[in-house]
């Protein structure tokens, strides 16, 4: 939808409305623009809500309702596009902070008009393609010279032909977002240093100065990993021995496995450090966001887990 971007106090304007100004928490955000239809003022409200209890790969999607300023007294179906209605359980809303200015002055005491005969309360899911068509027709709308009326039928019209409008429903997720592009691997490998045919990652502060590879074996691990966590779970071996895969994790913590819950340590710190920078080197930005990281830590966890079964089954 036009406008709608993420980012702590950006301004998004629409024709024949007031400067908006929209606030950021975290993944959180809801915007408010002031729209005019004819003589009234109307609010359009777009929210980005993040999926819980997903892990650090939850998405965040986009939801947009229309409805009529508090002045105007009209009744106005809300549209919304979200993967699920805003009250589903594990979905968040961040708390509004927008500041508007409206002059209803000239609307009428009477309103005569309803997107689909519903009433406030009423919900809509519609696709992200539908969205924004409306919305390019609101625009044309605002900008003809038609009565209100005229121009509520049309919306009404709009909204009656599409369809992909559905009545709300807890249990039906009419839109997926489409998933967010992986971290691309360089054409090439890169070396911070190289020293006898061997691939030196230097360590700061570490129990060693800095880890070997063998630059065929690197050149082979580059080229047969397509993704970051593919890549940083061959070089593992490498960096740390078995034992220390055995015995420890990515952070640290405590750990359930079948003889009750044990306490890990966290992977060698320096040594990490290195690793996830090589790993940042080859794949640019995997290790950047809390999902890239996430996917990260879950792939050397994952790791530390089948190095220790391996160990339990000898």
């Amino acid at each position: 939808m036009a406008g709608t971007g993420v980012g702590s106090g950006s301004t998004i304007n629409y024709p024949g409305e007031e400067e908006i100004v929209s606030f950021q928490k975290g993944l959180h955000v809801e915007q408010t623009v002031l729209c005019s239809w004819g003589s009234r003022k109307y609010r359009a409200i777009v929210k980005s809500i993040e999926g819980k209890g997903k892990g650090p790969d939850a998405d965040v999607y986009e939801q947009s309702t229309f409805r009529p300023t508090p002045e105007a007294n009209d009744i106005l179906t809300d549209v919304f596009v979200s993967p699920s209605p805003p009250s589903s359980p594990g979905i968040e809303e961040m708390t509004t902070a927008v500041s508007t200015q409206t002059d209803n002055s000239d609307a009428p005491s009477q309103p005569n008009f309803s997107l689909n005969a519903g009433t406030q309360t009423d919900g809509y899911y519609v696709t992200h393609e539908f969205m924004c068509a409306l919305q390019e027709q609101l625009q044309n709308l605002a900008k003809s010279n038609a009565s209100l009326n005229a121009k509520m039928d049309a919306m009404s019209d709009l909204l009656g032909r599409s369809s992909t409008l559905t009545p709300a429903s807890p249990s039906r997720s009419p839109f997926t977002p489409p998933a967010p592009s992986l971290p691309s691997r360089r054409e090439q490998p890169s070396y911070g240093k190289l020293v006898n045919g061997n691939i030196q990652m230097r360590v700061e502060n570490g129990s060693v100065p800095f880890v070997e590879i063998p630059k065929q074996t690197y050149e082979r691990i580059f080229y047969v990993a397509k993704t970051a966590t593919s890549f940083v779970r061959q070089l593992l071996p490498l960096v740390y021995s078995r034992e220390e895969l055995v015995a420890s994790n990515f952070e640290g913590g405590e750990v359930l496995t079948g003889n009750g819950y044990v306490t890990k340590p966290a992977l060698e710190r320096p040594r990490m450090a290195s690793l996830l920078g090589q790993v940042e080197l080859e794949f640019p930005g995997s290790t950047f966001g809390k999902a890239n990281m996430g996917k990260i830590r879950e792939a050397i966890n994952a790791h530390c887990r089948t190095e220790a079964r391996k160990k339990l089954l000898m």
